[in-house]
Protein backbone atom coordinates (compact mmCIF):
# COMPACT_ATOMS: atom_id res chain seq x y z
CA UNK A 1 0.00 0.00 0.00
CA UNK A 2 0.98 3.60 -0.33
CA UNK A 3 3.05 4.85 2.55
CA UNK A 4 2.12 7.28 5.34
CA UNK A 5 2.47 11.02 5.60
CA UNK A 6 6.26 10.67 5.73
CA UNK A 7 6.17 8.77 2.43
CA UNK A 8 4.04 11.43 0.76
CA UNK A 9 5.97 14.39 2.15
CA UNK A 10 9.26 12.80 1.08
CA UNK A 11 7.94 12.48 -2.46
CA UNK A 12 6.91 16.12 -2.60
CA UNK A 13 10.37 17.16 -1.38
CA UNK A 14 12.00 15.06 -4.09
CA UNK A 15 9.67 16.48 -6.69
CA UNK A 16 10.81 19.94 -5.77
CA UNK A 17 14.45 18.89 -5.92
CA UNK A 18 14.36 17.22 -9.28
CA UNK A 19 12.27 19.97 -10.84
CA UNK A 20 15.31 22.24 -10.62
CA UNK A 21 17.68 19.77 -12.23
CA UNK A 22 16.70 20.55 -15.80
CA UNK A 23 14.69 18.67 -18.39
CA UNK A 24 15.34 14.98 -18.82
CA UNK A 25 16.37 13.81 -22.27
CA UNK A 26 13.95 11.86 -24.41
CA UNK A 27 14.03 8.09 -24.08
CA UNK A 28 16.43 6.59 -26.59
CA UNK A 29 14.69 4.84 -29.48
CA UNK A 30 11.43 3.95 -27.69
CA UNK A 31 9.24 6.13 -29.95
CA UNK A 32 11.07 4.81 -33.00
CA UNK A 33 10.62 1.21 -31.87
CA UNK A 34 6.92 1.73 -31.30
CA UNK A 35 6.60 3.31 -34.73
CA UNK A 36 8.48 0.38 -36.25
CA UNK A 37 6.05 -2.10 -34.66
CA UNK A 38 2.94 -0.25 -35.75
CA UNK A 39 0.73 -2.24 -38.12
CA UNK A 40 2.66 -5.51 -37.82
CA UNK A 41 0.80 -8.78 -37.45
CA UNK A 42 1.24 -10.51 -34.07
CA UNK A 43 3.83 -13.03 -35.31
CA UNK A 44 5.79 -10.36 -37.19
CA UNK A 45 5.72 -8.08 -34.16
CA UNK A 46 6.99 -10.85 -31.86
CA UNK A 47 9.78 -11.70 -34.28
CA UNK A 48 10.85 -8.05 -34.49
CA UNK A 49 10.88 -7.73 -30.69
CA UNK A 50 12.91 -10.90 -30.27
CA UNK A 51 15.41 -9.77 -32.89
CA UNK A 52 15.95 -6.47 -31.08
CA UNK A 53 15.93 -7.98 -27.59
CA UNK A 54 18.66 -10.44 -28.55
CA UNK A 55 20.90 -7.46 -29.21
CA UNK A 56 19.98 -5.82 -25.89
CA UNK A 57 20.45 -9.10 -23.97
CA UNK A 58 18.88 -7.86 -20.73
CA UNK A 59 15.86 -6.23 -19.15
CA UNK A 60 15.87 -4.57 -15.71
CA UNK A 61 12.84 -4.37 -13.40
CA UNK A 62 12.53 -2.09 -10.37
CA UNK A 63 9.57 -3.28 -8.32
CA UNK A 64 7.81 -3.86 -5.02
CA UNK A 65 6.54 -7.44 -5.32
CA UNK A 66 8.47 -9.92 -3.15
CA UNK A 67 11.69 -11.50 -4.39
CA UNK A 68 10.47 -15.09 -4.04
CA UNK A 69 7.36 -14.46 -6.10
CA UNK A 70 9.28 -12.55 -8.76
CA UNK A 71 11.81 -15.38 -9.06
CA UNK A 72 8.95 -17.66 -10.11
CA UNK A 73 8.01 -15.10 -12.77
CA UNK A 74 11.58 -14.53 -13.95
CA UNK A 75 12.26 -18.26 -14.29
CA UNK A 76 9.15 -18.66 -16.45
CA UNK A 77 10.05 -15.63 -18.58
CA UNK A 78 13.62 -16.84 -19.12
CA UNK A 79 12.34 -20.29 -20.07
CA UNK A 80 10.43 -18.67 -22.93
CA UNK A 81 13.12 -16.09 -23.77
CA UNK A 82 16.43 -17.70 -22.69
CA UNK A 83 18.51 -15.07 -24.50
CA UNK A 84 17.45 -12.37 -21.99
CA UNK A 85 18.87 -11.86 -18.51
CA UNK A 86 16.59 -10.18 -15.97
CA UNK A 87 18.01 -7.62 -13.55
CA UNK A 88 15.96 -6.87 -10.45
CA UNK A 89 15.90 -4.15 -7.81
CA UNK A 90 13.29 -4.77 -5.12
CA UNK A 91 12.25 -2.35 -2.40
CA UNK A 92 9.18 -0.73 -0.88
CA UNK A 93 7.23 1.92 -2.75
CA UNK A 94 9.31 4.82 -1.48
CA UNK A 95 12.56 2.93 -2.06
CA UNK A 96 11.70 2.23 -5.70
CA UNK A 97 10.64 5.83 -6.25
CA UNK A 98 13.78 7.23 -4.64
CA UNK A 99 16.03 4.89 -6.63
CA UNK A 100 14.53 5.94 -9.96
CA UNK A 101 14.67 9.65 -9.05
CA UNK A 102 18.23 9.47 -7.69
CA UNK A 103 19.52 7.72 -10.79
CA UNK A 104 17.72 10.19 -13.05
CA UNK A 105 19.35 13.13 -11.26
CA UNK A 106 22.73 11.46 -11.78
CA UNK A 107 22.03 10.88 -15.48
CA UNK A 108 21.80 7.11 -15.02
CA UNK A 109 18.81 5.20 -16.31
CA UNK A 110 19.20 1.58 -15.24
CA UNK A 111 15.52 0.65 -14.88
CA UNK A 112 13.60 -0.44 -17.95
CA UNK A 113 10.35 -1.52 -16.28
CA UNK A 114 8.90 -0.17 -13.04
CA UNK A 115 6.34 -2.19 -11.07
CA UNK A 116 4.52 -0.45 -8.21
CA UNK A 117 1.22 0.80 -6.84
CA UNK A 118 -0.71 3.97 -7.48
CA UNK A 119 1.02 6.90 -5.80
CA UNK A 120 4.44 5.77 -7.04
CA UNK A 121 3.04 5.63 -10.56
CA UNK A 122 1.52 9.08 -10.27
CA UNK A 123 4.66 10.73 -8.89
CA UNK A 124 6.90 9.14 -11.52
CA UNK A 125 4.64 10.45 -14.26
CA UNK A 126 4.53 13.92 -12.70
CA UNK A 127 8.31 13.83 -12.58
CA UNK A 128 8.55 12.94 -16.29
CA UNK A 129 10.14 9.57 -15.53
CA UNK A 130 7.70 7.33 -17.41
CA UNK A 131 7.31 6.60 -21.10
CA UNK A 132 3.79 5.89 -22.43
CA UNK A 133 3.24 2.48 -23.98
CA UNK A 134 -0.20 1.16 -24.96
CA UNK A 135 0.41 -2.57 -25.19
CA UNK A 136 -1.86 -4.64 -27.46
CA UNK A 137 -1.89 -7.09 -24.54
CA UNK A 138 -4.08 -4.63 -22.64
CA UNK A 139 -7.05 -6.14 -24.49
CA UNK A 140 -9.43 -7.72 -21.99
CA UNK A 141 -8.06 -5.90 -18.94
CA UNK A 142 -10.69 -3.87 -17.10
CA UNK A 143 -10.72 -0.15 -17.88
CA UNK A 144 -10.35 0.75 -14.20
CA UNK A 145 -6.92 -0.90 -14.25
CA UNK A 146 -5.25 1.29 -16.88
CA UNK A 147 -5.00 4.90 -17.98
CA UNK A 148 -5.91 6.17 -21.42
CA UNK A 149 -2.42 7.45 -22.23
CA UNK A 150 -0.50 4.23 -21.62
CA UNK A 151 1.55 5.23 -18.59
CA UNK A 152 0.39 2.32 -16.44
CA UNK A 153 -1.44 -0.99 -16.74
CA UNK A 154 -2.26 -3.26 -13.81
CA UNK A 155 -0.95 -6.80 -14.22
CA UNK A 156 -2.74 -7.94 -11.06
CA UNK A 157 -4.74 -6.45 -8.21
CA UNK A 158 -4.60 -6.82 -4.45
CA UNK A 159 -8.15 -7.10 -3.09
CA UNK A 160 -8.54 -5.59 0.36
CA UNK A 161 -10.51 -7.59 2.95
CA UNK A 162 -11.43 -7.40 6.60
CA UNK A 163 -10.01 -10.38 8.48
CA UNK A 164 -10.83 -11.73 11.92
CA UNK A 165 -9.55 -14.38 14.32
CA UNK A 166 -12.10 -17.19 14.27
CA UNK A 167 -11.15 -18.28 17.80
CA UNK A 168 -12.05 -14.84 19.14
CA UNK A 169 -14.86 -13.77 16.81
CA UNK A 170 -17.72 -15.93 15.57
CA UNK A 171 -18.58 -15.53 11.89
CA UNK A 172 -22.06 -14.23 12.74
CA UNK A 173 -20.49 -11.59 15.01
CA UNK A 174 -17.85 -10.40 12.53
CA UNK A 175 -18.43 -6.94 11.03
CA UNK A 176 -20.24 -7.05 7.71
CA UNK A 177 -19.99 -3.33 6.90
CA UNK A 178 -17.75 -0.34 7.56
CA UNK A 179 -20.30 0.97 10.05
CA UNK A 180 -20.07 -2.27 12.03
CA UNK A 181 -16.44 -1.39 12.83
CA UNK A 182 -17.70 1.59 14.83
CA UNK A 183 -19.47 -0.58 17.42
CA UNK A 184 -17.90 0.16 20.83
CA UNK A 185 -17.56 -3.59 21.46
CA UNK A 186 -14.52 -3.51 19.14
CA UNK A 187 -12.71 -0.88 21.21
CA UNK A 188 -9.08 -1.92 21.58
CA UNK A 189 -9.62 -5.01 19.41
CA UNK A 190 -8.96 -3.55 15.94
CA UNK A 191 -5.59 -3.69 14.17
CA UNK A 192 -4.69 -1.08 11.55
CA UNK A 193 -1.56 -0.29 9.59
CA UNK A 194 0.03 3.04 10.46
CA UNK A 195 0.50 3.54 6.72
CA UNK A 196 -3.14 3.03 5.72
CA UNK A 197 -3.45 6.62 4.49
CA UNK A 198 -4.22 5.32 0.99
CA UNK A 199 -7.27 3.48 2.32
CA UNK A 200 -8.21 6.65 4.17
CA UNK A 201 -7.84 8.71 0.97
CA UNK A 202 -9.85 6.28 -1.16
CA UNK A 203 -12.78 6.14 1.25
CA UNK A 204 -12.69 9.90 1.84
CA UNK A 205 -12.96 10.41 -1.90
CA UNK A 206 -15.78 7.87 -2.16
CA UNK A 207 -17.83 9.13 0.78
CA UNK A 208 -16.92 12.81 0.60
CA UNK A 209 -14.85 14.71 3.12
CA UNK A 210 -17.62 15.50 5.62
CA UNK A 211 -18.95 11.95 5.89
CA UNK A 212 -15.45 10.49 5.68
CA UNK A 213 -14.02 12.62 8.51
CA UNK A 214 -17.02 11.85 10.70
CA UNK A 215 -16.50 8.14 10.09
CA UNK A 216 -12.77 8.04 10.74
CA UNK A 217 -13.02 10.18 13.90
CA UNK A 218 -15.51 7.67 15.28
CA UNK A 219 -13.27 4.78 14.23
CA UNK A 220 -10.36 6.40 16.05
CA UNK A 221 -12.47 6.39 19.22
CA UNK A 222 -12.31 2.59 19.12
CA UNK A 223 -8.57 2.95 19.73
CA UNK A 224 -7.19 0.68 17.00
CA UNK A 225 -3.73 -0.76 17.54
CA UNK A 226 -1.41 0.62 14.86
CA UNK A 227 1.22 -1.66 13.35
CA UNK A 228 3.58 -1.32 10.42
CA UNK A 229 3.07 -3.95 7.77
CA UNK A 230 0.00 -5.92 6.72
CA UNK A 231 1.87 -9.22 6.90
CA UNK A 232 2.77 -8.48 10.52
CA UNK A 233 -0.84 -7.54 11.28
CA UNK A 234 -2.05 -10.81 9.78
CA UNK A 235 0.43 -12.92 11.74
CA UNK A 236 -0.35 -11.18 15.02
CA UNK A 237 -4.09 -11.49 14.45
CA UNK A 238 -3.70 -15.23 13.77
CA UNK A 239 -1.76 -15.47 17.05
CA UNK A 240 -4.63 -13.80 18.92
CA UNK A 241 -3.19 -10.35 19.57
CA UNK A 242 -6.10 -8.62 17.83
CA UNK A 243 -9.63 -9.61 16.92
CA UNK A 244 -10.16 -7.88 13.57
CA UNK A 245 -8.12 -6.04 10.94
CA UNK A 246 -10.26 -4.18 8.39
CA UNK A 247 -7.76 -3.53 5.59
CA UNK A 248 -5.54 -6.47 4.63
CA UNK A 249 -4.49 -7.76 1.19
CA UNK A 250 -6.69 -10.84 1.12
CA UNK A 251 -4.47 -13.33 -0.71
CA UNK A 252 -2.04 -13.73 2.20
CA UNK A 253 -4.55 -14.44 5.01
CA UNK A 254 -6.44 -16.78 2.66
CA UNK A 255 -3.19 -18.65 2.02
CA UNK A 256 -2.62 -18.89 5.78
CA UNK A 257 -6.20 -20.04 6.26
CA UNK A 258 -5.62 -22.88 3.80
CA UNK A 259 -2.72 -23.95 6.02
CA UNK A 260 -4.90 -24.01 9.11
CA UNK A 261 -4.60 -20.49 10.55
CA UNK A 262 -7.72 -19.34 12.49
CA UNK A 263 -8.62 -16.58 10.04
CA UNK A 264 -11.92 -15.58 8.48
CA UNK A 265 -12.51 -12.82 5.93
CA UNK A 266 -15.28 -10.46 4.90
CA UNK A 267 -15.37 -8.10 1.93
CA UNK A 268 -16.82 -4.74 2.97
CA UNK A 269 -18.75 -2.64 0.47
CA UNK A 270 -17.17 -0.87 -1.38
CA UNK A 271 -14.53 -3.53 -1.94
CA UNK A 272 -11.17 -1.82 -2.26
CA UNK A 273 -8.60 -2.87 -4.85
CA UNK A 274 -4.93 -1.84 -4.86
CA UNK A 275 -3.48 -2.66 -8.30
CA UNK A 276 0.13 -3.39 -9.13
CA UNK A 277 1.06 -1.52 -12.32
CA UNK A 278 3.76 -2.11 -14.89
CA UNK A 279 5.29 0.97 -16.49
CA UNK A 280 8.03 1.85 -18.96
CA UNK A 281 10.88 3.84 -17.45
CA UNK A 282 11.93 7.02 -19.23
CA UNK A 283 15.24 7.16 -21.16
CA UNK A 284 14.91 3.45 -21.82
CA UNK A 285 18.09 1.82 -23.02
CA UNK A 286 16.44 -1.52 -23.92
CA UNK A 287 13.13 -0.77 -25.67
CA UNK A 288 12.74 -4.13 -27.44
CA UNK A 289 13.35 -6.17 -24.29
CA UNK A 290 11.14 -3.80 -22.30
CA UNK A 291 8.17 -4.18 -24.64
CA UNK A 292 8.64 -7.96 -24.81
CA UNK A 293 8.75 -8.18 -21.01
CA UNK A 294 5.72 -5.97 -20.36
CA UNK A 295 3.65 -7.82 -22.97
CA UNK A 296 4.60 -11.08 -21.24
CA UNK A 297 3.76 -9.72 -17.77
CA UNK A 298 0.29 -8.72 -18.95
CA UNK A 299 -0.42 -12.20 -20.36
CA UNK A 300 1.63 -15.22 -19.24
CA UNK A 301 2.93 -13.34 -16.22
CA UNK A 302 -0.57 -12.42 -15.03
CA UNK A 303 -1.69 -16.02 -15.48
CA UNK A 304 1.16 -17.24 -13.24
CA UNK A 305 0.74 -14.58 -10.56
CA UNK A 306 -3.01 -15.28 -10.37
CA UNK A 307 -3.22 -19.04 -10.79
CA UNK A 308 0.01 -20.00 -8.98
CA UNK A 309 0.68 -17.16 -6.55
CA UNK A 310 -2.86 -16.30 -5.48
CA UNK A 311 -3.22 -12.69 -6.59
CA UNK A 312 -6.44 -11.53 -8.24
CA UNK A 313 -6.52 -10.87 -11.97
CA UNK A 314 -7.40 -7.69 -13.80
CA UNK A 315 -8.97 -9.57 -16.70
CA UNK A 316 -11.73 -12.22 -16.65
CA UNK A 317 -11.16 -15.83 -17.67
CA UNK A 318 -8.24 -16.72 -15.42
CA UNK A 319 -8.43 -19.65 -13.01
CA UNK A 320 -8.53 -17.72 -9.76
CA UNK A 321 -6.96 -19.44 -6.77
CA UNK A 322 -9.33 -17.42 -4.55
CA UNK A 323 -12.53 -16.94 -6.58
CA UNK A 324 -14.29 -15.54 -3.51
CA UNK A 325 -12.32 -12.33 -4.08
CA UNK A 326 -13.74 -11.75 -7.56
CA UNK A 327 -16.38 -9.03 -7.69
CA UNK A 328 -18.09 -7.30 -10.63
CA UNK A 329 -16.90 -3.94 -9.32
CA UNK A 330 -14.20 -2.59 -7.00
CA UNK A 331 -13.25 0.79 -5.64
CA UNK A 332 -9.92 0.82 -7.45
CA UNK A 333 -7.14 2.93 -5.95
CA UNK A 334 -6.01 4.52 -9.21
CA UNK A 335 -3.13 7.00 -9.41
CA UNK A 336 -5.43 9.82 -10.46
CA UNK A 337 -7.99 9.07 -7.75
CA UNK A 338 -5.32 9.21 -5.03
CA UNK A 339 -3.19 11.95 -6.49
CA UNK A 340 -5.22 15.14 -6.23
CA UNK A 341 -5.56 15.11 -2.45
CA UNK A 342 -2.93 12.56 -1.40
CA UNK A 343 -0.80 14.98 0.62
CA UNK A 344 -3.69 16.57 2.52
CA UNK A 345 -5.31 13.18 3.19
CA UNK A 346 -2.02 11.77 4.45
CA UNK A 347 -1.80 14.66 6.91
CA UNK A 348 -5.43 14.14 8.02
CA UNK A 349 -4.82 10.43 8.55
CA UNK A 350 -1.76 11.23 10.61
CA UNK A 351 -3.69 13.65 12.83
CA UNK A 352 -6.77 11.44 13.17
CA UNK A 353 -4.89 8.33 14.23
CA UNK A 354 -1.87 10.05 15.88
CA UNK A 355 0.70 8.37 13.63
CA UNK A 356 3.01 11.39 13.50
Amino acid sequence: MLKSAAWTLSIFCLLGTIATSGDIALARDMPEVLKELRGLQEDEREAKLIEGAKQERKVVLYGTTGVDDMKVLFDAFKKKYPFLDVGHYRSGALGVYNQVVTEARAGRFEANVVEATSLTALRLRENNLLEPYISPKRAGIGKDFMDNDGYWTAWFQQVVAMIYNTKLVRSDEAPKSYDDLLDPKWKGKISMDQEDDDIFASLMGYWGKEKGMSYFKRLAQNQPTLRKGHNLQTSLLAAGESHIAPWIFAFRPLTMKQRGAPIGISLLDPVLSDPKYVMVAKNNQRPYATILFIDWMLTDGQKIVVENLGRTGTRPGLKERFPELVRPRYLVQTPDRLGANSKSYAELFCKTFATC
